[in-house]
């Protein structure tokens, strides 16, 4: 699958199991879902004992899963394939740690 399938691969796959109501879309509901998967990935990496490479791996892709899902929803999927493309182009143009910030 290239980008553009999977990110309508992850949209349909979201309307099709009842998260995403596609004439209704609540974008903050997605964004805090997202943002769950991304806790969920902090609290495998602080578990204690051995570090579970593989389930962490799990809830990022979770994380890149309800980002394409959320992406799927602003229509276009080739469109949005692009600007992911077009981004990380633009990302290797900045300079070392731009912005400044410290973490």
């Amino acid at each position: 699958m290239n980008l553009s399938e999977l990110i309508e691969d992850a949209y349909n796959t979201t309307v099709n199991h009842g998260f995403i109501d596609p004439k209704r879309v609540d974008i903050p509901c997605q964004l805090a879902l997202i943002h769950s998967e991304v806790s969920e990935a902090l609290e495998v990496y602080r578990a204690a004992g051995t570090f579970n490479a593989y389930a962490f791996s799990e809830e990022l892709a979770d994380v890149i899963i309800r980002s394409f899902s959320l992406l799927g929803t602003q229509g276009g999927h080739q469109r949005s394939a692009q600007i992911i493309i077009n981004k990380m182009t633009y990302n290797k143009t900045r300079p070392y740690m731009h912005g400044g910030k410290k973490f």
